[in-house]
């Protein structure tokens, strides 16, 4: 047996290599940060080969995982796939050969992207869908085209912001805007979009749809990266923001059916591609606001709710939502600037759980939230805290 004390500390040198490179692309320096993650997937590689001819679970298994990891970020496709393998010979606890697989559908769409000759044009972005709901050439409708329709929605708010038109509930963009969609394609499940904003003179220094995807691009792989202070610098108006993080969470893998969304452009004569694998529980939250309107506070309590959406009023000065549940009153939600039209409005007529913070109304607590995050109520998702109804 190989010394478990070389493996870790090699495993803990690659740790403090792989910080280094993420504090590097933090700041924008890739090339650096690319030297790092070589030097971090080698230092991780070695530490796996310690233990790989050993049954020391979950050691042996979370270290090629890991190392697996590091080599995509090098973008050593081939040796991600190769050490997800060897890991999986083995006999990892259930959890982390999930994540393995996980990983291995990563692996293949990276794969995809390097062997297939996509051939997109500047104006076109592919999407690409990976989980355990997606089969050769085949895909549920709701898993794929809902996110397809949200990032539709995504594409002509920023646009909008691009062009730096003030937020607007009930004016999504420029009325041009949508997408154009191509034949699905084998992979994993592919389909081309086509933006149809068309050229607009207003666009800075570009004139085309260029602009557009490029800022799609990098917003999502900012979330993906979980750096959300350099997010917040990009997106800077409040209400941008929050409609960013809503509809961003609907496309977002959902960890079961499906646990990728790529996206792939053409840019600079060269692809450039997006794994958003973050699951959609895994988005920072966003904080609590810190005012609402005048005699309404919005307290640290949090609270639980499941009813039925029943009317989004957009038209009040205080935007909100009408909750039916089965027992005792009704509830209204507060809902934010950026949240009704595309994050609430959708769920209206259905059963929905939403989480929210309570609201005191000149100085009396009443059956009042301000809407944290809301989703649909599927069957497992009804076990609510006690006292939430």
């Amino acid at each position: 047996m190989k010394d478990l004390t070389v493996a870790n500390n090699l495993h803990n040198l690659a740790m403090e290599l792989a910080d280094e490179a993420f504090f590097a692309r933090s700041k924008g320096l890739d090339e650096l940060a690319l030297e790092y993650f070589e030097k971090a997937f080698r230092a991780e590689r070695d530490a796996a080969n310690q233990v790989a001819d050993t049954d020391l679970e979950p050691t042996r298994s979370v270290l090629h995982r890991s190392a697996a990891t590091l080599a995509l970020d090098c973008g050593l496709t081939r040796e991600a796939e190769k050490l997800v393998a060897k890991a999986l010979t083995g006999e990892p606890p259930f959890v982390i050969a999930e994540e393995l697989r996980d990983l291995n559908e990563q692996v293949q769409f990276e794969r995809h992207l390097r062997h297939q000759g996509i051939g997109l044009g500047a104006d076109q972005l592919q999407m690409t869908f990976a989980g355990k709901a997606i089969k050769k050439g085949f895909a549920p409708r709701n898993e794929v085209m809902g996110r397809v329709a949200v990032f539709e929605k995504l594409v002509a708010r920023t646009t909008s912001r691009i062009l730096g038109k003030e937020f607007s509930e009930r004016d999504a963009g420029p009325k041009q805007t949508g997408l154009f969609i191509s034949t699905p394609q084998e992979a994993s499940f592919s389909m081309t979009l086509q933006l149809g904003v068309g050229v607009d003179p207003r666009l800075p220094n570009f004139g085309d749809d260029r602009q557009i995807i490029d800022e799609l691009m990098n917003c999502i792989n900012l979330l993906q990266h979980q750096n959300i202070e350099k997010l917040r610098a990009r997106i800077q108006d409040q209400a941008y923001f929050r409609n960013f993080i809503g509809l961003a969470k609907k496309i977002a893998p959902d960890g079961e059916s499906i646990s990728l969304v790529g996206l792939t452009s053409f840019r600079r004569g060269k692809e450039s591609s997006v794994s958003f694998s973050l699951h959609q529980d895994q988005i920072p939250e966003l904080p609590k606001p810190e005012s609402v309107a005048p005699g309404i506070e919005v307290l640290d309590e949090k609270k639980t709710i499941v009813g039925n959406l029943l009317f989004a009023d957009a038209l009040q000065e205080n935007q909100s939502v009408k909750l039916e549940v089965p027992v005792g009153n009704n509830w209204t939600v507060l809902v934010s600037e950026g949240d009704m039209e595309d994050v609430v409005r959708p769920y209206w007529g259905r059963k929905v759980l939403v989480d929210g913070f309570r609201v005191r109304k000149k100085r009396k607590l009443s059956n009042t939230l301000h809407l944290h995050s809301i989703r649909p109520a599927m069957k497992e998702t009804i076990k609510v805290p006690e006292g939430s109804f």
